[in-house]
């Protein structure tokens, strides 16, 4: 399950006096047929099954997220046009047909909310035949708040949280503790996460490198069990080649951890080089060397992370006040 759909698992209990409030996935099961074909019929029948669903639920305000949801909406639209369709962006387009359908659900939306300003303004400005006096906010991503863990002592020990996929460019980030191990032999790196496709990859490097020792691989667990590896490092290190709002480094950012990543998705409009956290370029190994041994260095980057996201509203506080606001628009 990505960041977004993560996000959208905290609202399935925000409903609230005259708010009603129901979340629909179009599947909850991943699709792993060899055959395009059958992975497209299984969705085009779990897209219809949607909109039956939504159609005799008979909502007011229909929150659309990510792509393929927008060919429902666009459908709701059609069948019932009484039903004001919020679509909600993120990131930057994934391809032509992700382009597509969000430009084709702006054009009918009642309003237009994305994960922040850059991914508004990037993506409005990107749609064509779209009214851009639409009333347009920005919501909190944040699932949950969490307590900075206590700080002892700088270490070279660095965690990873989130699914073992190719995208997520793992290999690098071993590469970069790669660097720092041949100098500092007890770092330590710790990945978490199930496998997408990239574990036995990952294994295999690992042995090459001869890092068997240093760097452990541990399943999917939950969030305090990560908290508990995570008391012993000191950096997060995210190397993606792609993100969106990029949750997990969110969180590592309110633990005080330092996030090591690449500036990509919204991961560019908080994480800044060298004031919350070491972006990852041809100087990352020299970075993070200087850093770990600067232990005011490291308590400023520290300290900035984690102020970074201390006043940011939860999602599903900033979902629920907006389905408010919407609840006196609609019935104006």
């Amino acid at each position: 399950m990505g960041g977004v759909e993560c996000a959208a698992k905290t609202t399935e209990n925000i409903s609230k006096g005259n708010i009603c409030f129901s979340l629909l996935y179009i599947s909850k099961k991943s699709r792993n047929y060899k055959s395009k074909l059958l992975d497209f019929l299984d969705f085009l029948r779990d897209s219809f099954s949607s909109v039956l669903k939504i159609v005799n639920c008979s909502p007011d305000v229909l929150i659309i997220s990510l792509w393929k949801s927008c060919i429902v909406g666009i459908f709701i639209k059609i069948l019932k046009p009484e039903v004001k369709i919020i679509l909600f962006l993120h990131s930057s387009n994934l391809n032509f047909i992700d382009y597509l359908f969000n430009n084709l659900l702006a054009i009918t939306a009642f309003e237009i909310w994305a994960d922040s300003e850059s991914t508004l303004r990037n993506r409005l400005n990107s749609f064509i035949f779209i009214n851009k006096g639409k009333t347009k906010k920005v919501i909190s991503l944040i699932l949950n708040k969490e307590k900075p863990l206590p700080f002892n002592s700088v270490k070279t020990n660095f965690i990873y949280w989130g699914r073992l996929h190719r995208i997520k460019n793992i290999s690098r980030s071993i590469d970069i503790f790669y660097s720092i191990y041949k100098q500092i032999k007890n770092s330590k790196f710790i990945i978490i996460g199930p496998d997408d496709g990239d574990y036995l990859n990952l294994k295999k490097y690992i042995i090459e490198l001869g890092l068997e020792n240093n760097v452990k691989i541990y399943k999917e667990m939950s969030f305090d069990k990560i908290k508990n590896f995570a008391q012993d490092s000191s950096f997060f290190i995210q190397s993606s080649f792609s993100e969106g709002m990029a949750i997990s480094v969110l969180e590592s950012m309110q633990l005080g951890l330092v996030p090591i990543v690449t500036d990509v998705g919204n991961i560019k409009n908080y994480c800044k080089d060298n004031f919350n956290s070491i972006i990852i370029d041809e100087l990352s190994t020299r970075k993070i060397l200087e850093i770990s041994r600067n232990h005011d260095k490291y308590l400023f980057l520290r300290k900035n992370a984690i102020e970074t996201w201390k006043s940011k509203p939860l999602y599903k506080k900033d979902v629920y006040e907006n389905c408010l606001r919407l609840s006196y628009k609609v019935k104006n």
